[in-house]
């Protein structure tokens, strides 16, 4: 896992970004995996798109991560990084952590 993103409020959610794939679960519900990437650097701030032909409708997702210090407000455990993903219209905000600090 390249960087695993979590959100608790006010639905928890789940983003596992890997080299080849990000992984995406809401609220316990079904996974869906995003197989085609990009990775833009913006200085310390590593931004990923990708879109997925889910059901006959186009998703598309962008994965915010920014180096800034992130709580997850439930069980009050720190991240190095706040994440920010825009999916279909959504606005999610949360916490992330990279795979050399798991």
């Amino acid at each position: 896992v390249k960087f695993a993103c979590r959100g608790t409020r006010p639905v928890m959610w789940l983003i596992d970004i890997y080299p080849d794939s990000i992984v995406y679960e809401r609220g316990g519900g079904k996974k869906l995996v995003y197989l085609k990437r990009m990775e833009i650097r913006k200085g310390d701030t590593t931004v990923f798109n990708t879109k997925l032909d889910h059901y006959d409708k186009e998703s598309m997702m962008t994965i915010k991560i920014i180096p800034d210090s992130c709580g997850d407000g439930y069980s009050g455990q720190k991240y190095p990084y706040t994440a920010i993903i825009q999916r279909d219209g959504d606005v999610l905000k949360g916490c992330a952590i990279g795979a050399q600090q798991k």
